[in-house]
C-alpha cells in the first residue's frame, strides 16, 4: 500500500540497551582515564620538544618548591626539638636549682642551730660562773654588814650596781671581773661559800639583765653606799651636792 503522506506514521519500537555489568563499566572508565592521561602527556611532550627552556624553568621550580617544602619541615622540626629539649633542660634546672637551695636552707639551718646551741652552752657556763661569784659577794655582804640585815632587795640593788658597772667603759666589762676587782667589796672573798639562797637571787638577777631591753637606770650609777636601811647606789664617788641616789 502506497504511503500518504502527512499521514500519521507509528514509531518503530527500539530496542532496549542491554545492562553494563559493573566490571565493563569500570573497564571503560580505566581506559578513559588512560586516554585522557596519554594526550596530555603527548600535548606536554610536544611542548617540552618546541620549548626546552620552559621544561628547564618548569624543574627548577618544581626543585626549588619541594626544596622550601623540605627545608619548612626540617626547621619546624628542628625548631620543635629545641623547644622540647629546652623545655625539659629548663625543667631539670628548676628542680636542681630547687634542690640546691633546700639544700642551702637545710645547711643554713643547722649552722645556725649548732651556733644557738653553742651560744646557749656558753651561756650557761658564764651564767653559773658568775652567779656563784655573785653568790659570794652577797654573802661577803650580809656576813660583814650582819647588824644590818639587808632584805633581797637590797642585793638585789648591789647586783644592778655589779651590771651598771660592766656597761660603764671606766669597769671591766664583765660580771666576774667586775666582782673580782681588789678592794670594791667590802667581805668579799673568793673562798667565801656559794650558799643556795644567795645563788638563787644572783641567778635570776643575772639572767633578767641579758634579757632585758630596757635598763632602770644609767650606767652612772656604779657605786653602792650601805646604810642602815639598805643599800643604795649613787651617780658619783664621792657624795657632794650632785650626787643622786636610787634603790629598789
Amino acid at each position: 500500500m502506497d504511503q500518504v503522506i502527512g499521514m500519521y506514521q507509528p514509531k518503530k519500537a527500539i530496542a532496549p540497551t542491554p545492562k553494563k555489568s559493573f566490571r565493563n563499566r569500570w573497564n571503560e572508565d580505566v581506559a578513559l582515564f588512560n586516554n585522557v592521561i596519554y594526550e596530555r602527556s603527548e600535548k606536554t611532550r610536544k611542548l617540552e620538544n618546541k620549548h626546552p627552556v620552559f621544561t628547564f624553568v618548569y624543574n627548577c621550580i618544581v626543585l626549588i618548591l619541594l626544596g622550601i617544602l623540605v627545608s619548612t619541615l626540617i626547621v619546624y622540626g628542628v625548631r620543635d626539638y629545641i623547644e622540647k629539649r629546652a623545655n625539659v633542660l629548663s625543667a631539670q634546672a628548676v628542680e636542681e636549682y630547687k634542690a640546691e637551695q633546700y639544700a642551702i636552707q637545710v645547711a643554713r639551718k643547722v649552722e645556725e642551730q649548732k651556733a644557738i646551741a653553742l651560744a646557749n652552752s656558753s651561756l650557761e657556763a658564764s651564767i653559773k660562773k658568775e652567779s656563784e661569784a655573785m653568790a659570794k659577794l652577797f654573802y661577803g655582804i650580809r656576813n660583814f654588814e650582819s647588824k644590818y640585815n639587808y632584805s633581797q632587795n637590797d642585793l638585789r640593788t648591789l647586783a644592778r650596781c655589779v651590771f651598771n658597772r660592766v656597761e660603764n667603759p671606766k669597769f671591766p666589762n664583765n660580771i666576774t671581773d667586775v666582782i673580782n676587782q681588789e678592794f670594791q667589796w667590802i667581805g668579799y672573798y673568793d673562798t667565801n661559800p656559794v650558799l643556795t639562797e644567795y645563788y638563787k637571787i644572783a641567778e635570776k638577777e643575772i639572767r633578767i639583765w641579758y634579757s632585758e631591753t630596757s635598763k632602770p637606770i644609767e650606767y652612772d650609777y656604779a657605786w653602792a653606799e650601805f646604810e642602815s636601811d639598805g643599800i643604795s647606789l649613787k651617780n658619783q664617788f664621792e657624795s657632794t651636792y650632785a650626787t643622786k641616789y636610787w634603790r629598789y
